[in-house]
C-alpha cells in the first residue's frame, strides 16, 4: 500500500498545514468512484459509546463521472508526492449509464478564489421554491447569510439541519451567532438531538442536489481542498429530501 502525508507541518512553511485535504474520494479500478462525507476513522466508535448515531452521505458513481474523480484524486497525488501518474489503465474507456447528470466539483486554495462559496450562492439564488441545507458545521459568511434570507423574501422555503451537539464545541457557539438573524430572516432552523449530523447535503427545488466534503464554514470556503457532485436528478433529490424531513421531523426546531 502506498501512502503520503497531504501537507505536513514543515519549518519552511509553518503555516502550510492549515490548508487541508479535506476530501473524502476512493476509485476502484477507474470504474466506480465514492465521494461524499464518510470518513474512515475511529471517530465513530466514540459516538456509539455515546449511543448516538453517525450520519454521513456517501454517493456511488460509475463510468464517466468516475474519471473525474480519478482525475482529482491524481493530481492531488501528484502535488503531494511529485510522482505523476498517466497509465491509461487508471481511465478506462467507459459508456454513459444512467440517467443522472453530475459534476464533480473540486474547490480549494488551488481553485478559483471561493469557488464553493461562489457555487453554493448561485445555488440558492436560482432556487424558486425549496431549499435544505444538512451540514454539521455552520459558519457561513455573511454573503451566503443575506443569501438564505434573500430566498426568503421572495417566497422561498429555506430549512436548515445541524446536530445540536457537534464534535467542535467552538463551531456550535459560533454557528449558534447566526440563529438569531437567520430565524427572523424566515429560516427554519432544526436541531438535530438523537444524532451527529456529518453529512453535507444541498437541495434545490427537487431537482438538484449537492453531496460532498465541503461544510458550510469558512474553513471549507477558503482553506480546505474539498471535493463535491453537483447531480442535477430529480428521483436522487427526491430521494435526499425524504432523508431530510424524516431526520428534520425527528429533531427540534428553533
Amino acid at each position: 500500500v502506498h501512502f503520503a502525508f497531504f501537507s505536513p507541518l514543515a519549518l519552511r512553511r509553518p503555516w502550510g498545514f492549515h490548508l487541508r485535504n479535506h476530501r473524502k474520494l476512493m476509485i476502484i479500478d477507474g470504474k466506480i468512484g465514492f465521494v461524499g462525507s464518510q470518513n474512515i476513522c475511529s471517530d465513530y466508535k466514540t459516538w456509539q459509546l455515546k449511543q448516538i448515531d453517525w450520519i454521513d452521505s456517501q454517493l456511488s458513481v460509475e463510468n464517466p463521472g468516475t474519471r473525474q474523480l480519478q482525475s482529482i484524486f491524481l493530481e492531488d497525488w501528484e502535488f503531494t508526492t511529485g510522482e505523476q501518474i498517466s497509465d491509461p489503465a487508471y481511465f478506462p474507456d467507459t459508456a454513459p449509464i444512467g440517467s443522472s447528470y453530475m459534476q464533480a466539483l473540486p474547490t480549494g486554495p488551488d481553485e478559483y478564489d471561493q469557488s464553493f462559496e461562489k457555487i453554493l450562492m448561485t445555488m440558492i439564488h436560482s432556487a424558486e421554491k425549496r431549499v435544505t441545507i444538512g451540514t454539521p458545521y455552520f459558519v457561513p459568511t455573511p454573503a451566503v447569510a443575506l443569501s438564505l434570507e434573500a430566498a426568503v423574501l421572495r417566497g422561498v422555503q429555506v430549512d436548515l439541519l445541524v446536530p445540536e451537539y457537534s464534535d467542535q464545541w467552538w463551531v456550535d457557539a459560533a454557528a449558534r451567532s447566526w440563529f438569531y438573524d437567520l430565524l427572523r430572516g424566515g429560516v427554519n432552523i432544526y436541531l438535530c438531538t438523537n444524532k451527529f449530523l456529518h453529512a453535507k447535503e444541498v437541495t434545490i427545488d427537487e431537482k438538484m442536489a449537492l453531496i460532498g466534503s465541503a461544510n458550510m464554514d469558512e474553513r471549507s470556503f477558503r482553506l480546505n481542498f474539498e471535493c463535491s457532485a453537483l447531480i442535477y436528478d430529480t428521483r436522487l433529490t427526491e430521494e435526499l429530501l425524504t432523508s431530510f424531513d424524516k431526520l428534520a421531523s425527528e429533531s427540534r426546531k428553533l
